[in-house]
């Protein structure tokens, strides 16, 4: 879900870890280079070269030159890692003052700005007060914010597998002093041998963040994709089958070169666009943070937005919609309203309506003019359509499988499905369906609530069957004495009930069976009686294809053949039977051959 025009994307399986309290913040020198102006991982690099004077022929110095010159010449940076520049450091300076240099030149200006880190401290803090967060920084930013939460660095760290001890700020690289002259603790994990120490050969860091990964969603924020502390983690993740699927990354970039750079089995890469000092990140971080803090303001705020209808509104926020009514939570919200959202969010929650082919207005003023659903219907992280031509006779596109669907079952729906939700082998309750998963039946119930209006009407002529359960909630609302319901609404519901109830290939099979049935029962009272059923001419309803692929408002002025397709239909390719002459007469087969 995109929280602002044009934003990142937050998968919807992450947004509902974050309300139920199991995301992991993990921040890198992005965080605080964002607002505060502290130098990144390589900066310092060049940083600490000019506090210690280390001159222009030393190796250091020659290969921080050349990873500028790299980045200069290809455009890609940090081919080089910052970590071999500390590594030859350390054989000519000693740790305390390579590490006293790396504090100097992180110490802040008095007045720095520290709103990156507060958002980053909102989102990691659970409406219980408890706050996951975890940092490579070395700096004490998140420290300077106030809060007076508890601090972790090595060699303590917490143990993951007592519930509660992760509640606080973890430095896993080590943090500053607090007159920045140097480190706490066992010091900085700097140059190459130290990451290889904690990843590698002693691996703490490295078990650490994978009882992490076991518990909880991590969400990476603040990192390259070649940034010394990511690649090391990784790489030992894969070396002991660590799991990635539920590790997110903030990544600057299109989504093909983000996930090029980020190729990791399982990683979920969340690409932004980086311009104007990656605001796109930033602002949707400050938006998700209000939701997080008032997820019944934001429900709120969200429904509101849906009476106004999809058709009047940008993708990103139908979007938002969407995400609402994939929980039971939100549903339950969305169906709750005084007013009920329109009708014609049901050509948003249907994949195969947004994807519908285009159509040419026929006639009125907008006469030639090109109707696209997606336009009115698709959401931003919808794949783009295939383009087709609205002159094709009825132009058709492939919904993609990947396309989100409120009436396909979504992991939660799953996890919460009990015995009800499945269909019994025996007993008086195996002759009916089972009761839909608790989220699509809050939405049935509100399709009873908008089955008076023209595009809920439009919507079924398009389904080949309904539940029955909704199909009860619309009976129950549209024919009770008060109902405000135009009598051609009414009307058609009847006939889509009757047809769904019918069938259509199940026809063409009962034929089948009968002659079947005949070969060894041969002709009686009984199997005259069937075969004069499957005789009749059959009604069925379905979608008016000569009508726009757009559904129409309430307010519009439609009539019954505007909104569903009557038929009458014979089945013609049923197996030929031949009738014994003495049950013509019974059958009717002689009257109506003579007629």
């Amino acid at each position: 879900m995109q929280f602002i025009n044009g934003g990142p994307d937050i998968p919807d399986e992450l947004l509902v870890a974050l309300d139920e309290g199991r995301v992991v913040f993990f921040c890198g020198a992005g965080v605080s280079r964002a607002k505060a102006n502290l130098p990144d991982f390589f900066s310092l690099a060049g940083e600490v070269l000019k506090k210690l004077h280390v001159p222009n022929d030393d190796s250091a110095a020659k290969i921080l030159d050349l990873a500028c010159e790299l980045e200069a010449q290809t455009g890609v940076p940090d081919l080089i890692s910052a970590d071999r520049v500390f590594g030859l450091l350390e054989g000519d300076f000693c740790k305390s003052k390579i590490e006293r240099a790396v504090a100097q030149a992180l110490n802040p200006k008095e007045s720095v700005d520290l709103c990156a880190h507060n958002l980053l401290l909102d989102l990691a803090t659970t409406k219980e007060g408890v706050t996951k967060l975890v940092t490579t920084n070395f700096d004490r930013l998140f420290d300077d914010c106030g809060r007076g939460l508890k601090t972790w660095q090595p060699p303590r760290l917490p143990d993951l597998a007592r519930p509660g001890d992760l509640n606080g700020i973890v430095y896993l690289h080590g943090r500053a002093t607090e007159g920045y002259d140097g480190s706490e603790g066992d010091g900085f994990v700097l140059s190459r041998a130290e990451f290889g120490r904690a990843y590698l050969a002693e691996g703490w860091a490295t078990r650490f963040f994978k009882d992490m990964i076991d518990r909880y969603s991590v969400v990476f924020v603040g990192y390259k994709a070649n940034d010394p502390p990511v690649q090391y983690l990784l790489e030992a993740l894969r070396n002991s089958n660590g799991r990635l699927d539920e590790v997110y990354t903030f990544q600057a970039g299109d989504t093909d070169n983000a996930t090029s750079h980020r190729a990791h089995k399982g990683e979920t890469i969340i690409p932004y666009d980086s311009k104007d000092g990656h605001a796109a990140l930033w602002n949707t971080l400050k938006e998700w943070a209000e939701r997080a803090k008032d997820p019944e303001g934001w429900q709120a705020k969200t429904v509101e937005m849906a009476l106004r209808g999809p058709e009047t509104l940008l993708p990103f926020e139908r979007e938002q919609v969407t995400h609402l009514v994939s929980t039971k939570e939100g549903a339950r919200s969305f169906l709750k309203s005084d007013t009920p959202a329109p009708a014609t969010w049901l050509c948003v929650f249907d994949s195969s309506i947004r994807y519908s082919g285009p159509d040419i207005v026929r006639s009125g003023e907008d006469e030639g003019k090109v109707i696209d659903p997606f336009s009115f219907y698709g959401l931003a992280s919808d794949p783009t359509p295939t383009p087709i031509s609205p002159e094709d006779f009825h132009p058709k596109r492939e919904t993609p499988t990947t396309a989100w669907d409120a009436f396909a079952l979504n992991r939660r729906d799953r996890l919460e499905l009990r015995d009800e939700h499945l269909t019994q082998m025996r007993g008086g309750q195996s002759l009916y369906a089972a009761q839909l998963p608790d989220r699509i039946g809050i939405l049935g119930h509100w399709v009873g609530k908008v089955a008076n209006q023209n595009a809920a009407v439009w919507w079924g002529a398009r389904q080949s069957g309904l539940h029955g359960g909704i199909q009860q909630q619309i009976r129950r609302n549209l024919e009770k004495a008060d109902a405000v319901c135009a009598p051609y609404i009414l009307q058609a519901w009847h006939y889509l009930f009757e047809h769904w109830r019918a069938g259509t290939d199940a026809d063409r099979l009962d034929w089948y069976r009968f002659a079947d049935e005949i070969e060894v029962v041969d002709w009686n009272s009984t199997t005259v009686r069937k075969y004069e059923k499957l005789s009749r001419p059959r009604l069925t309803a379905g979608y008016n294809y000569f009508r726009s692929t757009v559904a129409p408002q309430a307010d519009d002025e439609t009539s019954l053949g505007d909104l569903i397709l009557l038929d009458l239909v014979y089945t013609e390719d049923s197996p030929e039977i031949p009738i014994p002459d003495k049950w013509l007469a019974e059958s009717g087969y002689w009257n109506s051959a003579r007629d």
